[in-house]
């Protein structure tokens, strides 16, 4: 994953994948649009000076020249599919996923429409979940 650095990870939660990305040399921004209102409890792992209340589509917005991870989008909401349309032709969209992410309309976006899957890996976990890395680089130019 740190080879598509630079990047921009949204919905970053507690930020514990941005702080894993960082301790390994990835250059990252993080993104989650609950940091205000939860306080340093919820970002407890957040970088500091790269953390950013943002909404993904405001982030990607800001950043259109970084590549665009997300860990567990939120089930049944539709932010991460904004973020998606969003992103520049070119743009890699990395996605830590499981049955349970999202709505089924993003992965229809993202599956049927301008994006070309690249790469997929399951990764290790719980007994119970069947976690992956997926990787989409979205088609066309601008």
């Amino acid at each position: 994953m740190i080879r598509h650095a630079p990047l921009l990870e949204i919905g970053a939660g507690t930020g514990f994948w941005a702080r894993l990305l960082h301790d390994r040399g990835a250059d990252l921004i993080a993104s989650d649009p609950r940091i205000e209102r939860l306080h340093f409890e919820h970002a407890r792992y957040a970088v500091p000076g790269r953390w950013w209340d943002l909404q993904g589509k405001t982030a990607v917005r800001r950043w259109p020249e970084r590549n665009i991870f997300c860990s567990w989008p939120s089930l049944n909401k539709t932010w991460l599919r904004q973020a998606a349309k969003a992103m520049r032709p070119g743009r890699v969209l990395l996605c830590v996923v499981e049955d349970a992410t999202a709505d089924e309309r993003t992965w229809d976006y993202i599956e049927a429409g301008p994006f070309e899957k690249i790469a997929s890996l399951e990764l290790i976990g719980w007994h119970s979940c069947h976690d992956r890395l997926v990787a989409w680089k979205k088609r066309g130019t601008r």
